[in-house]
C-alpha cells in the first residue's frame, strides 16, 4: 500500500487524540483536553455543591448549617478551580472572576449571619405569663 491519505491520517489523529492547531508557525500537534476538562473550566461540581449547599440550607433549620457549610465548601472549591484554571487570561478576567466568587460569598454570609428577626420586651407581656389566671366565672 501506497502513504496514508489527509482523510486517513486525520482519522487516525482522531483516535489517537491528536488535535492540530494552527499557529503563524505552521500547524502544531497538542494533546487534546480529557473529556472532564470543560467540567473544570466551567466549574460544573463546585456550582452544584454550591447549589445544592443553598438548597439543604433553605429546607429547615435542622439543616441550616449544614448547608451553609456545603456551600462554603464549594466556594472554596470555586476559588481554587478559578486560580488553576485562569493562569492563560489577563488580569482583569482573573478578577472579574474573583470578584464574582467574591459577591456569592458576601451573599451566602448575608444568609448565614444576619440577624433572626426577633421581638424581645424588657417586660413579660400578659400573654405570656406563667401566672394562672382568674377564669371569668
Amino acid at each position: 500500500m501506497g502513504a496514508e491519505t489527509r482523510q486517513q491520517r486525520r482519522a487516525r489523529e482522531r483516535r489517537e487524540g491528536v488535535v492540530r492547531g494552527a499557529t503563524s508557525s505552521g500547524p502544531e500537534i497538542r494533546e487534546r483536553k480529557s473529556l472532564r476538562s470543560w467540567q473544570i473550566a466551567m466549574g460544573v461540581v463546585p456550582a452544584l455543591l454550591l447549589a445544592s449547599g443553598l438548597g439543604v440550607a433553605m429546607s429547615g433549620p435542622a439543616y441550616f448549617w449544614f448547608g451553609i457549610y456545603l456551600t462554603c465548601v464549594a466556594l472554596i472549591w470555586l476559588a481554587v478551580d478559578w486560580w488553576l484554571f485562569s493562569n492563560d487570561f489577563p488580569t482583569s478576567r482573573k478578577l472579574l472572576g474573583y470578584g464574582c466568587i467574591a459577591f456569592i460569598v458576601a451573599v451566602v454570609s448575608g444568609i448565614a449571619f444576619r440577624p433572626a428577626p426577633l421581638d424581645t420586651f424588657a417586660f413579660a407581656l400578659e400573654a405570656n405569663s406563667t401566672r394562672e389566671r382568674s377564669s371569668p366565672a
